[in-house]
């Protein structure tokens, strides 16, 4: 008595069609670069982040996470940077902005 292939198998086997495979195999370079250049960066930034160590020489010193409440507990010039950031962040945007505006409105009058 032959058995019926269930509804997985007849799934899993139309996705492994070459016509399939293909299309993955085009998307392939676009996903390993994406990979390389956006998902490791921030994984190595945390693993460096839990470390003590100058770049250079000797051997990073594991601190955890101590780096991390420095920098939000007891350093004030963090909290100069980030305000002095959004202060810039706030003024371009709002100019930037508004001449984008101006310039909208210049072109899009009647000209007779």
């Amino acid at each position: 008595m032959e058995q019926q292939p269930s509804a997985l198998k007849k799934t899993l086997k139309s996705l492994l069609t070459w016509g399939t495979m293909s299309n993955y195999l085009f998307i392939l370079p676009a996903v390993a670069m994406f990979l390389t250049f956006n998902v490791y960066p921030y994984f190595k930034v945390f693993q460096l982040s839990v470390y003590q160590w100058n770049g250079i020489s000797g051997f990073p010193k594991f601190v955890g996470l101590a780096n991390f409440k420095d920098i939000f507990l007891d350093n004030p010039a963090w909290w100069a940077s980030m305000r002095n950031a959004l202060y810039i962040t706030l003024l371009a945007l709002t100019f930037q902005n508004g001449i984008a505006l101006l310039l909208a409105w210049i072109v899009d009058r009647d000209v007779k």
